[in-house]
């Protein structure tokens, strides 16, 4: 966020997202690892619907999601992958 408010040339909406899109499956099971947790099974998604409602189609929508504004800028990641990521964000 600094790197953004730093900047007099970016402007508009910015994807904070690191430069490598990872599905919510990866994202999960390395959060998983990371907390020496099992990932068990995925929630189907007539479950979601009883709890989500009309909601639950947006829930599981896929979105790859790319930091276009911050790799133009030249951002350098600091973490490019979701393990390092996840590791540094729960202070491991």
């Amino acid at each position: 966020m600094r790197f953004t408010i730093d900047r007099d040339d970016i402007a508009g909406p910015v994807n904070v997202v690191g430069p490598d899109p990872v599905r919510n499956k990866d994202f999960t099971r390395a959060l998983a690892r990371e907390l020496h947790r099992p990932a068990l099974w995925p929630i189907p998604r007539f479950a979601l619907r009883v709890v989500l409602g009309e909601f639950a189609d947006e829930a599981v929508a896929s979105q790859r999601v790319m930091p276009g504004v911050l790799n133009r800028a030249g951002y350098n990641f600091q973490h490019s992958d979701v393990d390092s990521a996840i590791r540094s964000a729960l202070g491991a």
